[in-house]
C-alpha cells in the first residue's frame, strides 16, 4: 500500500487590497476554520527568510493559506509576529477575515426588516457605504423567512450577521479565493445544517 503524497500548504502574504506580495515558501502552518466566528492561523518561518519583511502587522497585510488536502482557504490580517531566537524562527499569527467584520459598525439608529436574507444583505450594504469590508455577497443569498424589524445601530456587522443567523436558523461564512494573484472574499448565508425548520 502506498501512502498518498500531497503538496504542502501554500502560504502567501497579500496587501490590504488582496494583491499578492509574496510566498512564504518555508512556512509551517496551523490553522482553523469555523462558521460565524473568528479563528486563527499560526505560521512559523525561519528568522532568515527574506519574506519576513512582508509580514509587519502594522501594514494591514493578509495571510492566505491554501492546500489540496484542506480545501477551505484561510485568509485574514496578520495580527502579531513573535521571535524565538533559540530556535531561529519567527511565529506569525493571523486572525481570520471575520475579525475585519468585528471592526465595521452599523450607523446609530439603523434598523431594517424583511426576510432574513434581505436583512443580511441590507446590513452589509449599510456598512459598505460607510467603511467597506472588502467582502462581496454571494449572488444566491438564501431568502429565509420574514424577520421583524430589529434595531442594529452601533453593532458590528459581525454581531448583526450572527444575530440574524441565530434567530432565523441560518448560518453565514466567508469563502476566499485567489485568482491571478488577487484574493477575493465572498459572504454566504444559508439555512443552518442540521436544523429542521419545516
Amino acid at each position: 500500500m502506498t501512502t498518498p503524497e500531497f503538496s504542502p500548504a501554500r502560504v502567501s502574504v497579500h496587501d490590504g487590497n488582496g494583491r499578492l506580495l509574496g510566498e512564504l515558501t518555508d512556512a509551517v502552518i496551523k490553522r482553523a476554520y469555523r462558521t460565524m466566528t473568528v479563528s486563527r492561523a499560526i505560521c512559523v518561518i525561519p528568522e532568515t527568510a527574506p519574506q519576513l519583511a512582508l509580514c509587519d502587522p502594522r501594514e494591514g497585510r493578509l495571510l492566505v493559506v491554501r492546500s489540496r488536502i484542506y480545501p477551505l482557504v484561510f485568509a485574514g490580517p496578520i495580527a502579531t509576529i513573535e521571535g524565538n531566537p533559540s530556535a531561529g524562527t519567527i511565529q506569525i499569527e493571523a486572525r481570520s477575515y471575520e475579525g475585519v467584520l468585528q471592526d465595521r459598525y452599523l450607523p446609530s439608529g439603523f434598523s431594517v426588516d424583511g426576510t432574513s436574507g434581505a436583512v443580511f444583505r441590507a446590513l452589509w450594504e449599510a456598512v459598505e457605504r460607510e467603511n467597506p469590508t472588502g467582502v462581496s455577497l454571494s449572488p444566491d443569498v438564501a431568502a429565509g423567512q420574514p424577520f421583524d424589524e430589529t434595531a442594529y445601530g452601533d453593532r458590528s456587522l459581525f454581531d448583526a450577521w450572527n444575530l440574524v443567523a441565530q434567530q432565523t436558523g441560518h448560518e453565514w461564512w466567508l469563502e476566499h479565493e485567489v485568482v491571478n494573484g488577487v484574493l477575493t472574499t465572498q459572504a454566504q448565508f444559508r439555512p443552518a445544517r442540521g436544523q429542521d425548520r419545516t
